[in-house]
């Protein structure tokens, strides 16, 4: 997915969130309307291939680690009727990606986070009393993205470590996507959503006769909300 078509669906998919809310027909407008905030759990991998010189390479940030989230939603049913079952929700929101590293062998380790306000749509049903169950779709704006890394990976051991911290934004793309599901609790006013979000695209954007390289990344969140 090159930039153009990143940035494109980042702003359709805004664009529907924005339309979408003000075609609900109730007595009150903000009924369904929800402050949603949590964590996520990042996994990131960053994968080389077609080397010219050297072999082709893997590198994956799984350590555990939590970052926060939050949004804003906007749920309403798709009929009117007392009895149905299938809902949409549009959503907008903040939220921190990326990955941490394992600590090597000589004491190296780093941390990715992409600083990111997504734009995207759940489609659910619901399966049983208050359990729904969904999957949606999600485009993200990246802001910034920081890599914190302690020392370099192949500093002699005689040089002592520290944290140092590098702005990396220039070399990722703007626009990403994601797919998701979802499955959600409600009681009465609150919501307990466990969600899987997973990457569509390569968010490297350098390219190289050289190399080619790959960053993927998915994400996993516990979300509570407050739905009025």
């Amino acid at each position: 997915m090159n930039a153009f078509r990143q940035k494109s669906c980042f702003v359709f998919l805004f664009a529907c969130v924005i339309a979408i809310v003000p075609l609900r027909a109730q007595t009150k407008w903000y009924n369904g309307l929800a402050i949603e905030t949590g964590a996520g759990y990042n996994t990131m991998s960053i994968a080389t291939a077609n080397h010219y010189f050297n072999t082709d390479t893997s590198y994956s940030r799984t350590t555990f680690g939590i970052q926060p989230a939050i949004r804003l939603s906007y749920e309403f049913a798709l009929s009117q009727k007392d009895s149905t079952r299938f809902f949409l929700a549009p959503f907008i929101g903040y939220y921190i990606f990326g990955g941490k590293s394992r600590t090597e062998a000589n004491g190296y380790k780093d941390v990715y986070k992409f600083n990111s306000l997504e734009a995207g749509i759940i489609p659910s049903m619901r399966v049983y009393k208050g359990l729904y169950a969904g999957i949606g779709i999600k485009g993200q704006y990246i802001f910034s993205v920081r890599q914190k890394y302690y020392g370099i990976l192949n500093q002699p051991d005689s040089v002592p470590r520290t944290w140092e911290t590098r702005d990396q934004s220039d070399i990722y793309y703007l626009y990403a996507g994601n797919a998701g599901v979802q499955l959600k609790y409600r009681v009465k006013h609150i919501t307990i959503a466990a969600e899987g979000w997973f990457g569509l695209s390569n968010l490297f954007s350098l390219k190289s006769d050289l190399v080619d390289v790959r960053t993927t990344e998915n994400n996993y969140r516990i979300m509570i909300g407050y739905s009025f």
